[in-house]
């Protein structure tokens, strides 16, 4: 993500409140206005291309001001991927961002401050794609153990006379009764939710709060790490009714293999489109456990099975569908090779070439291999494919397996998913990211 920032003063140096800033950056628009001490931050994707970009400065009664292609102050990287989808909602948790007695948004670290604004970015667009179709909840928990003021300075950086010291130090007056923690936190971070879309001028979503206390009573003789699972916050966005609308997962968006979905109310299932490229050759030697293939089928073309590597688990559902061997033409296979190559996918080319020198090597020795190998960057694509197919085994020759493989309109219940599940994205040996997409609807 990258983050603009800048304050704005007028001819005298006095700090101007209220201006309007707005990013034009190919498809994207962003607006935001400047707080009373004249700063503003507008934050947008990486893909956001700086010098195709404008910022545009401008208030009643004032000069318009356009800068081109301004460089971003800062960016960053999230540490995961976004837990709160566009079209689906999803939950943000902040369990370990809070530490003990902490409540205030600046007492956050920097990836944390990071990846609470990666979200918010993504909570604004989930508003945008599900107008009036959204409900916004903090959920804040405790635990029964004595709870202290941990924040030394106020929000408006003033001294706090509820201070109880640092972590260590009990001074009574900083001793706070149930639920007062997670409120303190649930409306710091309301605010810093507010003042984030108010600085975009977009209308502030409604914010509602649940704050509970759980977990057993205190006892002093357990340590206090053993109530830490009972003091949370989670920042959850969900639907109201199911949009039916279709989320494709291509390797841009992908950080982590899995992603965490909240089933729409109503929802009663979900639909998958798989797509995957798997490792044609077995050059890689790295088949887990979802995938299978036969002994006899080593460096050969033909006798693979795969399973399909999208599954549900995380609830009662689990669901595994193998995927056949589906024998074609050498002719579509070749067609395929050539787009492969003529498109540059690096790992099509490692594994045709590893696959050849593995097959001179056994049958020439590793010499004729190696000499052989020193001719590669003088072939071209159609050379490269003949070499191939010289050593692939006669009585496989005719038929392989069709590729990419393809798995389309795989419908699951979610009858027994009762909140959240996860949609687990499986890696083996393959070629290049995979691509899937998904619907969660009630028809």
């Amino acid at each position: 993500m990258q983050r603009f920032t800048g304050q704005i003063v007028d001819e005298n140096g006095k700090n101007l409140e209220g201006a309007t800033v707005t990013l034009n950056g190919g498809d994207i628009t962003k607006k935001t206005t400047t707080n009373k001490n004249g700063y503003y931050t507008i934050i947008v994707p990486n893909n956001v291309d700086p010098t195709k970009t404008t910022l545009t400065y401008s208030k009643s009664g004032l000069t318009l001001k356009t800068i081109k292609n301004p460089q971003p102050t800062s960016t960053f990287t999230p540490s995961q991927e976004s837990q709160i989808d566009d079209l689906y909602g999803g939950r943000l948790n902040l369990n370990n961002s809070f530490t003990s007695g902490k409540y205030l948004i600046t007492s956050l670290t920097d990836q944390d401050r990071n990846n609470l604004d990666f979200e918010l970015f993504h909570l604004k667009e989930f508003i945008k794609s599900n107008p009036g179709n959204y409900s916004i909840t903090i959920k804040a928990s405790e635990s029964k153990v004595p709870n202290y003021d941990r924040e030394e300075f106020l929000e408006d950086g003033s001294p706090n006379p509820n201070w109880a010291g640092p972590e260590g130090e009990f001074r009574p007056e900083g001793r706070i009764e149930a639920k007062i923690l997670s409120n303190k936190r649930f409306n710091s971070l309301k605010k810093y939710i507010e003042d984030s879309f108010k600085e975009e001028g977009l209308d502030t979503p409604i914010v509602k709060s649940e704050i509970i206390v759980s977990g057993p009573d205190y006892d002093p003789t357990i340590p206090k790490e053993k109530y830490k699972q009972y003091q949370y916050v989670n920042l959850n966005a969900s639907l109201v009714q199911a949009n039916c609308k279709t989320r494709t997962i291509d390797a841009g968006d992908k950080i982590s293999g899995d992603k965490l979905l909240y089933k729409p109310p109503k929802a009663t299932k979900i639909t998958l489109d798989a797509f995957e490229v798997p490792d044609r050759f077995g050059i890689n030697n790295k088949w887990q456990d979802y995938y299978t293939q036969s002994i006899s089928a080593t460096g050969n073309l033909l006798t693979w099975e795969f399973i399909v590597y999208l599954s549900i688990y995380g609830t009662s559902l689990i669901n595994d569908d193998t995927i056949k061997k589906t024998p074609v033409l050498k002719s579509d296979v070749r067609k395929s090779l050539q787009t492969d190559l003529d498109n540059n996918i690096p790992r099509v080319k490692v594994e045709i070439v590893q696959f050849i020198y593995n097959r001179i090597s056994s049958r020439f020795g590793k010499k004729g291999a190696d000499e052989w190998r020193n001719t590669v960057s003088r072939k071209s694509n159609d050379e490269l494919i003949n070499n191939l197919f010289e050593y692939v085994d006669t009585n496989v020759i005719d038929y392989t397996f069709k590729y990419p493989i393809k798995r389309e309109n795989t419908v699951l219940s979610l009858n027994e998913v009762s909140e959240s599940f996860i949609l687990n994205q499986r890696k083996g040996a393959i070629i290049s990211p995979s691509v899937y997409s998904f619907n969660m609807c009630d028809r």
